[in-house]
C-alpha cells in the first residue's frame, strides 16, 4: 500500500531526477515509502518529521525539518526557494494553504493524501486522478531493493493472530509509528529481524526493516 500509493502519487506529479521535493509526513508510511522512491529516482528530498523517525530519514539522505510554524520559511530556505512539487502525506488538514505557498501560490504542483482539499484550492488529491490506474507493478522493484536491503518500511509491532483486536485497535488510533503485522501460528521467529539489537521480544515496539525473504516467509 504505502509503495503502491508513493509511486502513484510521484508519477502523477511528475517527479524526476534533479528535482526537488518536499514530503511533508515523513513519518507517515506512505511518506516514509515515498522518501525512499523520491531518492531512489535522483530528486532532492526535503521532508517534514517528527523526531521518531527524523534520524532515520537523514541517514536516507533526506533533509529534514520540523512540522509547525515557520515551516514555509524553514522549508524554502533549505530549497533556496520553491521546491518544484510537494507531496503531502501527513494526516493532518489545515496545512494546504501553507504547502500551496512554499511553491510559490501554485497548488497544481502539490499533491495531498493527507487532505481531500474540502477547501477547493486546487491541489491535486490522490484517490481522484481521472482514469485511475493502481501501481500494483512497483511492487516488485520495491521488494527486490528491500531483499538488497535498499529499501525499508519501518516495523512497530508484531501480534499473534489471537492479538488481532489490539493490533486492529492500535492501527485506528493512528499511534502506531511503522507497520503492524499480525503472524500465522508456526511463523519463524522473526523477532532477530524485526526488532532493534538489545530489544526483547516482549518489548518490541521499535523500527526495524522487513525484507523480500521475510515476506517469503510469512
Amino acid at each position: 500500500m504505502a509503495v503502491e500509493t508513493s509511486v502513484r502519487c510521484l508519477d502523477l506529479l511528475g517527479l524526476s531526477a534533479g528535482q526537488t521535493i518536499l514530503i511533508n509526513g515523513g513519518g507517515t508510511m506512505v511518506g516514509f515509502a515515498a522518501v525512499q522512491v523520491a531518492l531512489e529516482r535522483g530528486a532532492r528530498v526535503i521532508v517534514t518529521a517528527g523526531e521518531t523517525f527524523a534520524g532515520r530519514l537523514r541517514d536516507l539522505g533526506a533533509e529534514v525539518t520540523s512540522y509547525g510554524a515557520g515551516m514555509v520559511a524553514r522549508v524554502r530556505e533549505i530549497a533556496g526557494g520553491a521546491p518544484d512539487l510537494v507531496l503531502h502525506t501527513a494526516q493532518v488538514t489545515g496545512v494546504l494553504p501553507d504547502l500551496i505557498q512554499i511553491v510559490d501560490g501554485d497548488p497544481r504542483r502539490v499533491m495531498s493524501i493527507g487532505d481531500a482539499d474540502e477547501g477547493k484550492l486546487g491541489v491535486r488529491t490522490s484517490g481522484n486522478e481521472p482514469g485511475l490506474v493502481p501501481r500494483y507493478d512497483a511492487l516488485a522493484p520495491f521488494a527486490q531493493l528491500a531483499a538488497e536491503g535498499r529499501f525499508s518500511v519501518p516495523i512497530a509491532r508484531t501480534f499473534g493472530l489471537e492479538d488481532w483486536r489490539t493490533a486492529l485497535e492500535l492501527s485506528q488510533n493512528k499511534r502506531a509509528h511503522g507497520k503492524l503485522l499480525l503472524l500465522p501460528d508456526g511463523t519463524p521467529d522473526l523477532a532477530p529481524v524485526l526488532r532493534p539489537s538489545g530489544c526483547a521480544p516482549a518489548e518490541h515496539d521499535g523500527y526495524g526493516n522487513i525484507t523480500e525473504q521475510v515476506w517469503q516467509a510469512i
